[in-house]
């Protein structure tokens, strides 16, 4: 994985997601003494870690923090094109 392409996504996928679930936070699932900040901050930690370490294992699909972090950096929202850009190999 190219390390360059896996810090720009990290920043456009914690900025995708915390738009995401502040626009919408009744579409995640945040606890109720939970602001939304914190919510998409904790989650982006989470992902991004499993990212790191198994970018093949993780489910793209999983919401518009994707969606919004493919847009900024101008890829497709696709599972290949993600891997395309971090330099995923097989």
């Amino acid at each position: 994985m190219d390390l360059e392409a896996f810090d720009r996504f990290s920043r456009a996928y914690r900025a995708g997601l915390r738009t995401a679930v502040t626009s919408n936070p009744s579409d995640y699932a945040i606890h109720d003494d939970e602001m939304a900040e914190e919510y998409a901050a904790r989650c982006a930690d989470k992902i991004l870690a499993s990212i790191a370490s198994n970018p093949r294992g993780v489910n793209y699909g999983g919401g518009g923090g994707f969606k919004l972090a493919c847009r900024a950096l101008g890829i497709r929202y696709t599972r290949k094109a993600i891997w395309e850009y971090l330099q995923v190999t097989p």
